[in-house]
């Protein structure tokens, strides 16, 4: 799993210190309302605590100047009493509306009930005064005791008081309410602040580790560009950049770019896209007359780099190399037929019956110069193959019949090695293929005895004609298979190259050039066809080759059997 990077963990702490930060704030808002809330509510509290005071002072005072009148008969007693029942409305009015504001279920209830006891503390204070001013002291002071205000007026008092302990209830628990959201608040402010800093610190930790690795990838960076800078110095190729716009720049020593190069560059380029992959392509320079084998690579944003390579000297190391190569061995073709031929004469008898030894000795040498013969073919063959100078001449041909006839040329070698060749069933029925029957037979030749070198005495080596479909084409597939040891798994992604053989012991041990699959698969393809192999070792090994089938018409292709 792979592990977040510093930047990744930077911004995560970032937005997660945002986030505490936002619900810090949301957080602090709600508690700042609440308490704005509780406050106000405090203050509708007390204020209807006084109102409710108020109105008991305000009735006291009515009871006062009615009682004070009605005992003294003065009527300075009156002025306390109707300033009293003067306040009165508008503090009833006032106590209405702080009550509604507090939300009371039971407001209209205990509204009417005092309005009603208060309408009839007002009435009996009314008569009370009016007995007093008509009937005098003794009948006021009946009327006084008998009437019930002090009745009234307990029940008032009762009621308010009742109304004053409900609203400190209240009061006290809202208080309450308000202090515990209070040191909640501030717990959450510390746990906040403490989460932010803890945030704050990761987030500088991972800045700073950010910054050192930066640092350090600058260096390296640097390093690298020196490098780079030594290798363009040191590498003898010329390297060119093209940029996306097309233009062509050499680097390193920023010299001038030959206009035929850039053109021939940008040609190349074919699309503006440019080039899908690698290309390769030969460019020959005027002036100084120079072969230049130049690379063609996409590096991004649609640039490109090419890599040219002076291989003038090589090219002609490599043509002399070759016309030494085909000269020798022309030459050495001539004297060796003479000595393979003037052996065959004394092993068959011609100069006369030789000895036990000496027919032993002849029969070595005869056998050295078969060797000596098939590798100078090879050596030419592999010549002209890489000169393009190798021509095929295709026919119609079954395919069944040039795999038997592969099966009885190759007979007494496989016989030498008490191998035996078999041809699996089933045949198919429609075996045309396209093919040079001479280039065929030398490449089932080098497969059928690469296959009987490699197999145990008394073992079979088998071979198979399937049909088979590659790359959306029709076509037929030849199998050799043996039952040796198989290729080494190292060696296995060279066994198509030139020289190329497992080990030294299995060269001195079957004989070979090294040269016989690399000569196979070049002749395969220049038939259209593919080859391969599938090897598992201990188990044996199977070489396939596929050649597309022939269909009808064939106008050009001549069709004769093998």
């Amino acid at each position: 799993m792979a592990r977040p990077s510093a930047l990744t963990l930077h911004s995560l702490a970032t937005f997660l210190a945002c986030l505490l930060l936002l619900g810090m704030g949301w957080q602090a808002a709600r508690v700042q309302q609440s308490l704005l809330d509780a406050n106000a509510s405090v203050q509708t509290g007390l204020e209807l605590v006084t109102s409710l005071q108020e109105m008991q002072t305000t009735l006291l005072d009515v009871e006062t100047g009615e009682r004070g009148f009605v005992i003294t008969g003065r009527p300075n007693y009156l002025l306390p009493y109707r300033e009293a029942r003067a306040r009165l409305a508008a503090e009833r009015e006032r106590l209405g509306h702080l009550l509604a504001e507090r939300r009371s279920d039971d407001i209209e209830s205990t509204l009417a009930r005092l309005d009603a006891l208060i309408e009839q503390r007002l009435s009996i204070a009314e008569t009370n005064i009016a007995v007093r001013e008509s009937d005098g002291l003794e009948a006021a002071a009946l009327r006084l005791l008998a009437a019930g205000g002090r009745q009234t007026m307990d029940a008032i008092r009762e009621l308010l008081q009742a109304q004053e302990a409900q609203e400190r209830r209240g009061l006290a628990r809202d208080t309450g309410e308000a202090a515990a959201q209070a040191e909640r608040a501030r717990h959450q402010g510390l746990l906040g602040a403490l989460m932010v800093a803890l945030l704050a610190l990761a987030a500088y930790s991972t800045i700073r580790h950010a910054l050192t690795l930066r640092r350090r990838l600058l260096e390296e960076a640097e390093h690298r560009e020196a490098r780079l800078e030594a290798i363009l110095e040191a590498v003898p190729d010329d390297l060119y950049r093209i940029t996306a716009d097309r233009q062509v720049t050499r680097l390193g020593d920023d010299g001038e770019v030959s206009p035929s190069l850039r053109e021939t560059l940008l040609e190349h380029l074919g699309t503006p896209q440019g080039v899908v992959g690698r290309h390769d392509f030969l460019w020959h320079q005027a002036d100084p007359p120079a072969a230049l084998e130049v690379r063609l690579l996409p590096t991004r944003d649609g640039e490109h780099l090419a890599i040219a390579r002076d291989v003038t000297e090589r090219r002609q190391i490599e043509r002399i190399k070759a016309e030494f190569v085909a000269t020798v061995s022309h030459e050495l073709r001539t004297p060796l037929t003479a000595i393979r031929g003037a052996l065959g004469m004394l092993a068959q008898g011609m100069a006369g019956t030789l000895a036990d030894d000496a027919r032993s000795l002849v029969t070595v040498a005869e056998r050295n110069g078969e060797r000596l013969s098939r590798l100078i073919d090879d050596i030419l063959d592999m010549e002209k193959l890489e000169a393009g100078q190798l021509v095929m001449q295709p026919r119609r041909v079954s395919l069944v019949d040039l795999v038997q006839r592969a099966i009885t040329d190759n007979a007494p070698f496989a016989e030498s090695f008490s191998v035996g060749l078999v041809l699996a069933p089933p045949l198919p029925a429609e075996d045309r293929v396209s093919v040079d029957p001479e280039r065929f037979a030398q490449v089932m030749a080098n497969l059928l005895s690469n296959a009987i070198k490699h197999s145990p005495a008394g073992e079979e080596v088998t071979l198979a004609v399937t049909p088979a479909v590659r790359g959306g084409g029709d076509g037929l597939e030849v199998s050799v298979i043996d039952h040796g040891q198989g290729i080494p798994l190292a060696f296995q992604s060279r066994v198509f190259e030139r020289f190329a053989q497992a080990d030294g012991s299995d060269r001195r041990r079957t004989g070979g050039t090294g040269l016989g699959l690399a000569i196979t698969r070049r002749l395969v393809e220049l038939m259209e066809g593919e080859i391969g192999f599938v090897s598992v070792p201990g188990e044996g090994t199977r070489f396939h080759v596929w050649l597309p089938r022939c269909q009808p018409p064939f106008a050009s292709i001549k069709e004769e059997r093998p």
